[in-house]
């Protein structure tokens, strides 16, 4: 606010609460975060990926580890909805139920839907735990959970 002139009062002024602003800017990097996961996808099933190894290898790749500001908002916030009021924790749980839908849209013939959370603990926890990481031992991460992951699950 303060690079752009305003102060934080006029930016607030624009919501009714601080939860209708959380709100906002968490289905907007939802948004945002799907629309570069799809598209990303989308450019590795062109080169012959399954929809789920096109997934893994661009939701744990070392360009979305390296977006902190612009990556997948359920790594960037996860930890912090627990501590929101209702609303803002319904909209954060709208983003895990929409990443649980594009994981079984790529394994459709996987119908557990415990499996399909299990899987994407694991890509959210993966990418938190390589971001913490230094970019090798991040890297490393990703690596080895990418090969477990398909290994389990693209046959």
């Amino acid at each position: 606010m303060k690079e752009a002139g305003l102060t934080h009062g006029g930016f607030y002024a624009h919501f009714p609460t601080r939860s209708h602003m959380l709100i906002k800017a968490i289905d907007r990097a939802g948004h945002e975060s799907k629309v570069r996961l799809n598209k990303a996808i989308q450019q590795r099933e062109l080169q012959s990926d399954s929809a789920f190894k096109a997934l893994v290898s661009s939701y744990l790749s070392d360009a979305h580890r390296e977006s902190i500001a612009s990556g997948c908002p359920i790594v960037a916030l996860g930890s912090e909805m627990g501590r929101q009021d209702q609303s803002v924790r319904d909209a954060s749980v709208n983003l895990i139920t929409q990443m649980q839908k594009t994981v079984a849209q790529s394994l459709p013939e996987l119908s557990d839907s415990g499996t399909i959370s299990v899987i994407v603990s694991t890509l959210v926890g993966t990418l938190q735990l390589a971001r913490a990481q230094n970019a090798a031992e991040g890297q490393a991460t990703l690596l080895s959970t990418k090969q477990f992951l398909l290994q389990q699950f693209d046959k």
